[in-house]
């Protein structure tokens, strides 16, 4: 019988010791996110033994690992100084999470961080038509893509060690914060010193993830992956045009934004440099 894949409840939550379950709650933790993709990384192992047999000893799993493909939309929790349902997914991906609640300037920042001991892990439960897909010390990476009129997307895509995979009822009373999300206008975004009018490719954390160490620690075994670096790269479309004779030559590329800073630094006196909203393929002269 197929399973009803729609039929699905996402819950995250951080974990107070890195590789344990948090036990994230549906009334508590629950994520609104489209459907999640999940796959399976599982080592085989097989004792070294001969029996009075050709047959092969039985494989056995080994460390297993699941990845998870989360896609929600981009909003806040609707009220001042209260973190975001995706708070748990911005955490393990190396931001930190600093909370303001002094009257009138209530707000929630996330930065990037670079000391293991700042960065999180989450605990991820997935429930989808009487299965569950459990998952302790997930980090990872995300993007997001904001294109002009519609809703911004975030992506994120997390590891972690395989703690559960099997039957198990989708607990009830999960419980949403109330927001719908924006579409994307009349707003304003910089990089660095740039401020372009659009992305051409999806902002994106680019964190480099390495498997963890094995260990003989039961927690530090949970551990299938850490963030070893972080490079945020934002792809921009800009446009430079400058005078050919009595024509103009329209040249058009995508490139990041610290090329962006070094191309429009080397164009000639006098060029105009401004973002575009075309693609980089439409480049012609006239």
């Amino acid at each position: 019988m197929p399973l009803l894949t729609r039929n699905q409840l996402l819950l995250a939550k951080v974990e107070s010791t890195k590789g344990l379950d948090a036990a994230p709650t549906a009334a508590l933790n629950a994520i609104l996110a489209d459907l999640v993709d999940v796959s399976f990384d599982i080592q085989k192992i097989q004792a070294p033994e001969v029996r009075r047999s050709i047959s092969e000893a039985p494989e056995r799993p080994g460390r297993k690992k699941a990845s998870f493909t989360i896609r929600v939309a981009l909003k806040g929790s609707g009220e001042a100084g209260v973190a975001p349902e995706i708070a748990p997914l911005l955490q393990c991906c190396a931001l930190k999470q600093t909370i303001v609640s002094d009257v009138g300037l209530e707000e929630v920042n996330y930065k990037p961080v670079s000391t293991e001991a700042d960065m999180k892990t989450a605990t991820v439960h997935l429930f989808y038509d009487g299965r569950a897909v459990k998952a302790v010390g997930c980090t990872g990476n995300f993007s997001i893509s904001a294109p002009p009129g519609e809703i911004a997307i975030a992506t994120f895509n997390l590891q972690g060690s395989l703690s559960f995979n099997g039957d198990e009822a989708m607990p009830s009373g999960e419980s949403y914060q109330d927001v719908t999300a924006a579409v994307v206008e009349s707003g304003n975004f910089s990089f660095g010193s740039q401020s372009p009018l659009r992305f051409s490719q999806p902002a994106s954390m680019w964190n480099a993830l390495r498997p963890k160490a094995a260990s003989f620690s039961a927690a530090a075994s949970r551990l299938s992956s850490i963030i070893c670096s972080l490079m945020p790269v934002e792809y921009l479309e800009y446009q430079v045009s400058q005078k050919v004779g009595t024509g103009r030559l329209r040249e058009e590329t995508s490139f990041s934004a610290a090329e962006a800073r070094a191309k429009t630094s080397s164009a000639p006196r006098g060029a105009s440099q401004e973002p575009i909203i075309k693609k980089a393929s439409d480049s012609k002269a006239e």
